[in-house]
């Protein structure tokens, strides 16, 4: 990815156990460094986890289930449940969800370059067919704007809504 390029992922939450998975993101991403070694760990983790609950209508058990995960990683009960329904937490979901809103993500995973092109998952039958047209996108988005980037200090985003 170009230099000038970030990538933020963005949970999706659907419904009240998907926005339980989107707070728990971000505790997570609060807890330790995206991108550093042990948040991969626990991202990894915790997608398992979520993908194993499922859309499990007790969000009780959830909870209790994410916060002995948390706890392995330093993070007592108590704090998670602080964090979990922290203003900070609070305040991105929403702004996620605004996000999602705005650029109307109806499904995911999806990828959104620039604001421009949507990479949606019907559209594709892998991950490296999903990274291929990302790249393509990139460059293009890259050739069109490489003055205008130049010219100031914007820089341009893609985002990764999962849910």
């Amino acid at each position: 990815m170009p230099s000038a390029w970030t990538l933020n992922l963005v949970p999706i939450a659907w419904n009240e156990s998907a926005t339980l998975h989107a707070k728990i993101f971000y505790v997570a991403s609060d807890l330790l460094a995206p991108r550093s070694p042990r948040f991969e760990l626990l991202h990894r983790e915790l997608f398992k986890a979520v993908a194993a609950q499922g859309r499990a209508n007790n969000l009780d058990a959830q909870v209790d289930h994410y916060a002995g995960i948390f706890a392995r990683y330093g993070m007592g009960r108590a704090e998670f449940l602080a964090q979990l329904s922290s203003f900070t937490v609070r305040s991105r979901v929403k702004s996620a969800e605004g996000v999602v809103h705005t650029l109307k993500v109806i499904e995911s995973p999806v990828m959104m370059i620039n604001d421009e092109g949507l990479v949606l998952n019907r559209d594709v039958r892998s991950v490296k067919g999903a990274t291929a047209i990302a790249d393509f996108l990139i460059r293009k988005s890259v050739e069109q704007s490489e003055q205008a980037l130049s010219e100031s200090a914007t820089a341009a985003k893609g985002y990764l809504f999962v849910g």
